[in-house]
């Protein structure tokens, strides 16, 4: 169990509303807070954020905490154990062992 899941870390605070946005053809949403400064309710707490980074490990058998290739990005977050230390060094470690399973010697750009 991930240290986020024995500290009962609220992940994600509550979705605020949206309005309508008044631009010509009505069709894009504006958020009520636009232009406005971000009240503390909704803030990320940095201090945390990177505490669960290099603490929180993930479980592999958890589908939601692994790294996927072959997508657009990976969006995870290390408040879900979906993006951490642990996924970087693993998915350096696998470029590594790739690179050198291959007949190549360029730069290798990511």
């Amino acid at each position: 169990m991930g240290l986020g899941a024995r500290l009962k870390i609220n992940w994600y605070p509550t979705p605020l509303p949206r309005t309508s946005n008044p631009a010509p053809g009505g069709n894009m949403t504006l958020h009520e807070l636009a232009g406005k400064a971000a009240p503390h309710s909704v803030l990320t707490n940095i201090p945390r954020l990177i505490s669960a980074y290099y603490i929180c490990e993930p479980d592999m058998t958890d589908k939601s905490q692994r790294v996927e290739f072959g997508t657009s990005g990976h969006r995870g977050s290390s408040f879900k154990t979906s993006f951490n230390e642990n996924h970087i060094l693993a998915t350096t470690q696998a470029i590594c062992d790739y690179r050198a399973l291959q007949p190549c010697n360029h730069a290798g750009y990511l």
